[in-house]
């Protein structure tokens, strides 16, 4: 996978580690939104039949952003992200949701 400057890749053991129920979330939503894009690469911004679906996936994605940088914050003392160019944008958060999804699977997150 190439690398990426959304946020350090340690940041999802510890997320797992701290707030096992939220990670599991996250990864539920980042499936969610790998499946469409996947599934629909060519319809998905001009003609996806659930736009509203779509929307709201990526408002819970938010939302779960803020709860994991508001937790890292608390407990580890800082952000998880990065600074992000364009954070509030909802393609930028799909790249980040696309991106963890990749970290997720290709072996560089450690299972256990």
């Amino acid at each position: 996978m190439a690398e990426h400057r959304y946020y350090p890749i340690e940041h999802l053991q510890i997320l797992k580690k701290i707030e096992p129920e939220l990670f599991a979330e996250l990864t539920d939503t980042v499936a969610a939104i790998h499946t469409l894009c996947v599934e629909y690469p060519d319809i998905l911004f001009t003609a996806f039949p659930d736009l509203m679906g779509y929307l709201d996936l990526t408002d819970v994605l938010s939302e779960q952003f803020h709860a994991i940088n508001k937790i890292f914050k608390q407990r580890v003392g800082k952000t998880f992200f990065l600074r992000i160019t364009d954070y509030n944008f909802r393609k930028t958060k799909v790249l980040i949701a696309l991106t963890i999804y990749e970290d997720l699977h290709a072996g560089s997150f450690p299972v256990s």
